[in-house]
């Protein structure tokens, strides 16, 4: 039952409030060979119909030690059940085990994704007015790094949800009920199947399902080992050796290419390569770095010159989204006295809408334009940009920061009952009790 319910609760948090479940996570092994029908809920299933096979086998092993009949009493040894019992436990660490191994390691367009996502969760939150939902590990939203494995493996720690860990529950469970079995008494002349002759005897096949393992699953690590033996050679000056690794990097592994570091690093070879013929990859090293040195103006222009020149592919959308979202914070909106928030929130209109232009579904960018139309007391249009954020991030953080604004916007328009009704929503999205500012609204205290 453990393994049916894991199939059917999320097993990750989606930034923008999705939560998608096991039967909605196609299995990846690094082949890029994506099936729908061939995914989690369907492996949790299937280990869930073995362990209903091995408790039936143990119902029957326990009617048959209740009998009187001693023929039937020796066709039920412990060892058989056992077995069984073991086999399905290490059943239950594939689902979880297999689900980190392609977040970690092969999937790198969900991880594109997911740093993308979590950059503008991240954006916006710091302009709540309050607090934050906590994370186990804090990501800068412009220096945070996927390629490597730590950042990785950040993302994965602080969006796991429960389908995730469920599988262990049932792992430990199945090991804990093995001493609740009873043993049958050694024969004599009976030999384990852990004696080393049966490993000698099945020497073969191990050998076989080792060699089948390295070659399925072995083609994405080797991806990545490819692109750690490149940045070894970054630092120690052979750049054509760089780029010719990254190239096989990319063969393993084409998702790699969806990630914007990964041209980064590209770049960074090419630009110490020929510092002088710089290609759109150069560019965008240029860009990261003068990011990492907050300049974001120089950023956005170097980013721009890549815009110009190459084609607009989904890496190059999150580098002009990091470059102008650094535009958006440097000019500091939303920030200060109210009579003194005009100065800084004007400059930023221009380059949040430069966001929207790029990717009209950026949420971060309509929240943002939202809460400035709400200082600058145009009501109506922070209302419309509210609802738009509704539509896009259906997470109960936006949405309740997003009913708050829009209720101070009714409240601005003289639509007292309705601003009541967007704030009481407000608050019923606040389970954690962040949202101070929908409350003192509510209390009359503002």
């Amino acid at each position: 039952m453990i393994m049916i319910i894991a199939s059917l609760v999320p097993w990750y948090n989606d930034p923008t409030g999705a939560r998608p479940r096991a039967w909605q996570l196609p299995i990846d092994l690094g082949w890029q060979l994506q099936f729908g029908v061939f995914n989690y809920g369907l492996l949790c299933t299937v280990c869930a119909f073995y362990m209903f096979y091995i408790a039936r086998k143990a119902w029957l092993a326990k009617r048959s030690l209740e009998s009187d009949d001693p023929p039937i009493l020796l066709q039920t040894p412990r060892l058989a059940f056992a077995r069984h019992q073991t086999l399905a436990a290490l059943l239950c660490l594939v689902p979880t085990l297999l689900y980190t191994y392609q977040f970690l390691i092969v999937d790198m367009a969900a991880i594109a994704h997911m740093t993308h996502m979590v950059d503008q969760m991240q954006l916006t939150q710091s302009h709540f007015g309050y607090a934050g939902s906590p994370r186990f590990i804090i990501i800068q939203p412009f220096l945070f790094n996927p390629l490597h494995f730590m950042g990785r493996w950040a993302l994965l720690v602080d969006h796991a949800s429960l389908g995730l860990f469920l599988p262990l529950i049932s792992l430990f469970l199945l090991l804990g009920s093995r001493t609740l079995h009873p043993r049958r008494p050694r024969q004599p002349g009976y030999t384990f199947a852990t004696t080393p002759g049966w490993w000698r005897q099945h020497s073969r096949l191990l050998v076989g399902l080792s060699l089948g393992a390295i070659i399925l699953l072995g083609r994405a690590p080797a991806a990545l080992i490819c692109v750690g033996q490149a940045e070894h050679l970054l630092s120690s000056g052979s750049y054509n050796n760089v780029l010719r690794w990254l190239d096989t990097a990319r063969i393993l592994n084409p998702t790699l290419d969806l990630l914007p570091d990964y041209h980064q690093l590209r770049g960074q070879a090419s630009y110490y390569a020929s510092p002088h013929q710089l290609d759109a990859e150069g560019h965008i090293y240029l860009a990261s770095y003068y990011r990492a040195q907050y300049d974001s103006l120089s950023s956005y222009q170097e980013v721009l010159i890549a815009w110009n020149t190459s084609p607009h592919t989904s890496w190059l959308h999150d580098e002009m989204f990091l470059s102008l979202a650094q535009l958006v914070e440097s000019s500091k909106p939303l920030h200060g006295l109210v009579n003194a928030q005009v100065a800084t929130n004007v400059p930023a209109v221009r380059w949040v809408n430069e966001i929207i232009n790029l990717d009209p579904q950026d949420f971060y960018a309509q929240y943002m334009l939202g809460r400035i139309r709400c200082d600058l007391h145009t009501y109506q249009d922070c209302k419309t940009q509210m609802q738009r954020v509704l539509r896009l991030n259906q997470s109960p953080e936006i949405a309740s920061s997003a009913y708050t604004y829009m209720a101070i916007s009714d409240f601005g328009m003289g639509n007292d009952i309705v601003a009541r009704e967007e704030l009481y929503s407000a608050q019923s999205m606040d389970n954690a009790y962040r949202n101070n500012t929908a409350r003192l609204h509510m209390s009359g205290m503002r």
